[in-house]
């Protein structure tokens, strides 16, 4: 996955939530980001130490390791609402790059 690569390799974007809380963006493709959302670990910073908070989309991210995902048109799915928004995202020509 490219976000993974990202994260190794590449700089982050690294913005500032609050306090000592930080949010690390992820580059995503345009139709990943249409269907589930912007990729992102939410971490705190706390002296030496880094927390991590969460990593969204969590429902993607906790599917994706439980149980192996299908895909629908190129796009891995976690239930059903996912072929609904494919299914008119692709009507409303909202995946034209």
């Amino acid at each position: 996955m490219r976000a993974y690569k990202q994260f190794i390799f590449e700089t982050n974007d690294l913005v500032h939530v609050k306090d000592n809380e930080y949010r690390i963006n992820f580059i995503s493709d345009n139709k990943f980001q249409k269907i589930y959302g912007q990729i992102y670990m939410s971490v705190t910073l706390e002296k030496d130490e880094i927390t991590l908070n969460r990593l969204e989309p969590h429902d993607f991210f906790i599917a994706g390791h439980n149980i192996e995902l299908e895909s629908y048109k190129g796009i891995p799915i976690v239930s059903q609402k996912e072929k609904f928004k494919i299914d008119f995202l692709n009507k409303m020509g909202g995946f034209d790059e």
